[in-house]
C-alpha cells in the first residue's frame, strides 16, 4: 500500500466491503514519506491491485486528508465557511477545527474523497475525526454528532468504491468497527490503548500502529520495548518511524 498526500494524502485498505482488493490483517507494511507537504507517501506491502501504474509496484494506495480541521496551506482552505470554524488545533500549527455538522464542510470532504478516487487511490484515511473528544474542536459536539459525521465519510468513500480507515477516535471503536475497513493508531503504547482495538481484531480487520521517534537511537530502543511488550497485541501491525524521513523498524 502507498499513502499519498494531496488535499488528501495516502494508505492501505482491507477486507470488509470489497474482499477481493484487500490483503490479510497480519500482512506487513512500511512507510515512505518525503518533506513535500503535497506529495508525502506512505507505502504498505500488499497484494497486487491490478491497476497498471508503475509507482504501485504491487502495492495499494490510500490517500489521507484532515476531515476535522482546516489546514491553512491547502488549496481549498478558502472554501471553509467562517461560521464553520472552531478553535485552533493545539497539536498542529496552522490548523483550525471545523464544524462537522456544517453542510459546506461536508461538501469539502466529499470533494476530497472524489479527488482521491480521481487519483486512483484504493482508499482514504480521514484524520482528526475525534473533535468531539474533550471538546477539542470547541463546538460541544455530542458523541452522536461524531458518529454521524464519521459514517458520512464512510458513505462517501464506499460510494466511490474506496476503502476507508479509522484514524484514532478510540472512544468509538465499538460503534464504528462495522463501518470502517481498517484502523490506524499513532502512539497507542504511550496512551495504553492498543488493546482497545479488540473489536477490529475480532472482526478480522487490520490495525496499523505507528510510533514516531525523534532519533534512530530512540527507534532501536523503542523497538526493543514495544515489540516485546504484552501491551502490544500480536495481531497489531507496528512500525517505528524516525520523524518524516525514510527510516523505519518493525516488529
Amino acid at each position: 500500500m502507498q499513502l499519498i498526500k494531496m488535499s488528501c494524502r495516502g494508505i492501505k485498505l482491507y477486507n470488509s466491503k470489497r474482499p477481493s482488493k484487500y490483503s490479510k490483517p497480519e500482512d506487513p507494511f512500511y512507510i515512505q514519506e518525503n518533506t513535500n507537504p503535497d506529495k508525502s507517501i506512505l507505502r504498505f506491502k500488499a497484494q497486487r491491485v491490478g491497476v497498471g501504474f508503475e509507482y504501485r509496484n504491487g502495492k495499494k494506495v490510500i490517500c489521507y486528508f484532515s476531515a476535522g480541521t482546516k489546514e491553512d496551506w491547502r488549496k481549498d482552505a478558502d472554501q471553509f465557511p467562517s461560521d464553520g470554524l472552531g478553535v485552533p488545533n493545539k497539536h498542529s500549527p496552522g490548523e483550525t477545527w471545523v464544524d462537522i455538522t456544517n453542510i459546506q464542510v461536508k461538501r469539502i470532504m466529499r470533494n476530497r474523497t472524489a479527488i482521491a478516487k480521481s487519483r486512483h487511490c484504493d482508499g482514504v484515511v480521514p484524520t482528526n475525526v475525534d473533535g468531539a473528544s474533550g471538546n477539542q474542536a470547541g463546538f460541544y459536539f455530542t458523541a452522536d454528532n461524531q458518529l454521524d459525521y464519521n459514517r458520512y465519510l464512510v458513505t462517501e468513500a464506499h460510494g466511490n468504491d474506496l476503502a476507508i480507515g479509522l484514524m484514532n477516535d478510540v472512544l468509538q471503536l465499538n460503534e464504528l468497527v462495522g463501518d470502517f475497513d481498517f484502523a490506524i493508531n499513532v502512539s497507542c503504547m504511550d496512551y495504553h490503548e492498543c488493546h482497545e482495538y479488540k473489536p477490529f481484531f475480532y472482526a478480522r480487520k487490520p490495525v496499523f500502529h505507528i510510533q514516531y521517534v525523534s532519533s534512530i537511537t530512540e527507534g532501536y530502543q523503542m523497538q526493543r520495548e514495544i515489540c516485546s511488550s504484552l501491551e502490544r497485541p500480536r495481531y497489531m501491525n507496528t512500525i517505528i518511524k524516525h520523524k518524516m524521513v525514510n527510516w523505519k523498524l518493525d516488529c
